[in-house]
């Protein structure tokens, strides 16, 4: 969960909606839930969108890394707006959001390369 608030121009409407969640011009956050919105948003974010501003939780664990629905049954490992790894399973997701920070830490990491060949025998 994170709160999203909206930053309108100067003489626009003082409320608006977006994805379905309706925000104020006085500056009052609105909750919007893990999920596509909020990503679309933490998109707008990264592109320096000036209407909308994103404050994450400080309360989430695993360091924001967690498997989120994406829509039409499709699942998503994501870190701070940002995936990791798609086409998940819920079961796989809900398997993955229950271990621990170390677990997924180690599930995350790149495999190690291949150990080179033995030289050939004399």
């Amino acid at each position: 969960m994170a709160k999203v608030t909206f930053h309108p121009e100067p003489g626009t409407p003082d409320q608006t909606t977006i994805m379905g969640f309706s925000f104020d011009a006085k500056g009052d956050p609105t909750e919007v839930p893990e999920g596509i919105a909020l990503n679309k948003f933490r998109a707008m974010r990264v592109k320096e969108d000036p209407f909308f501003t994103v404050d994450d939780d400080a309360s989430t664990s695993n360091d924001g890394i967690k498997a989120i629905h994406r829509g039409r049954g499709a699942y998503s490992v994501m870190k701070d707006g940002v995936e990791l790894v798609g086409g998940l399973s819920k079961a796989e997701a809900e398997e993955f959001n229950a271990k621990s920070d170390e677990e997924k830490a180690e599930l995350l990491e790149p495999p190690a390369p291949p150990a080179p060949p033995a030289p050939p025998a004399a």
